[in-house]
This record gives C-alpha cells, sequence and structure tokens, in this order.
C-alpha cells in the first residue's frame, strides 16, 4: 500500500512540474497574437472613421433640409396671413418679395423675402434675417390665374459628403392666404 501511495505521490509532483512549464505563452504565440492585433486594429478604425464621415455628411444634409423646410412654413405663415399679394420688386438684383401682413397681434406690418450673397452662396432672408441658407433660388407664384392660392419653392444646394460636387434639392409649398383683399 505505501508502494502505491508513493507512486501516486511521485506521479503527482512529475505531472505538477510538466503543468508549470506548460502553463505560459511562449514568445513565438505572443509575436503571433500581436501580429494579428495589428493587422486588424487599422482595418477595423477605418471602417469607424467612415462610418462617422457618413454619419456626419447625413447630418449637414438632414440639417439644411429641415432649415428649408422650416423656413417655408416661416414664409407660409406670414402669407396665411397676408393683406396684400406678394409682388416681385423688379429693381432688386435679386429676388426679392414685399407684401403686408398682420403679426400675432393683429397689427399691419410689411414683410420683405429676399436673397442675399454672393453668385455661389445665397441666404434667404425674411425681414432682414437669415432663415435658410445655400438657397440656389425661390418664387412665390400664384398657382393657376387670378388665384389666391400660392406656391412657395426654395431650391438649395446641398453636399453629399466631403469629396463630392454639391447637389440641387428643392422643397415647396401650397398656401391658402386668409386674408386677401
Amino acid at each position: 500500500m505505501n508502494y502505491i501511495l508513493e507512486f501516486m505521490r511521485v506521479r503527482r509532483k512529475i505531472t505538477m512540474q510538466k503543468n508549470r512549464r506548460d502553463s505560459g505563452f511562449t514568445l513565438i504565440e505572443i509575436i503571433l497574437s500581436l501580429a494579428i492585433i495589428a493587422l486588424v486594429i487599422p482595418i477595423a478604425s477605418n471602417m469607424m472613421i467612415q462610418s462617422f464621415d457618413v454619419f456626419n455628411s447625413g447630418i449637414y444634409r438632414m440639417n439644411t433640409g429641415q432649415r428649408v423646410e422650416l423656413a417655408l412654413e416661416e414664409i407660409a405663415n406670414y402669407l396665411r396671413s397676408a393683406k396684400t399679394k406678394p409682388e416681385e420688386d423688379i429693381t432688386a438684383t435679386l429676388k426679392t418679395y414685399n407684401f403686408i401682413g398682420y403679426n400675432n397681434s393683429g397689427n399691419e406690418f410689411n414683410i420683405q423675402i429676399k436673397l442675399e450673397g454672393n453668385a455661389n452662396d445665397h441666404n434667404l432672408l425674411l425681414n432682414g434675417r437669415i432663415i435658410a441658407e445655400n438657397v440656389t433660388a425661390y418664387f412665390i407664384e400664384p398657382i393657376g390665374i387670378d388665384s389666391n392660392i400660392f406656391e412657395v419653392n426654395i431650391e438649395y444646394r446641398v453636399r453629399e459628403n466631403e469629396s463630392d460636387a454639391s447637389v440641387l434639392r428643392n422643397k415647396s409649398i401650397e398656401v391658402y392666404p386668409k386674408n386677401l383683399s
């Protein structure tokens, strides 16, 4: 029986010594894992950078479109309260419309909508306040002859991403004034 216990003790000692030698990583395993990590990290970081670029250009496009929609709504609100039909100012170098409308208090006031800027970069102004940027053209026209229904259309420029040229887009809305005389 002592022989068996002695044999088991010696065997356990040999097994433990083997496990201690085999328990660490070899230098080749460490170098190989570092090489794999060195290949994976640039690929993953490049994919993340590209996804951020796409996200940012999408946000810019969305913000420009939303600002134009807000400008359309603001113009439509003033047109709905218009007392006179919008008339184009043919003396202005860039398209300008003037009309009389009512504010929230019910008081009459003059409303002016115009483009301002250089040949490539126009801002749309409402009573001197910028309401949309990158506007290339806009119009306020009656729908049909002798109509009191107006179409407001804004054409604007958006860059799809950093390397692309800008793309023209447009948004429009129909407006039904309440107070035209």
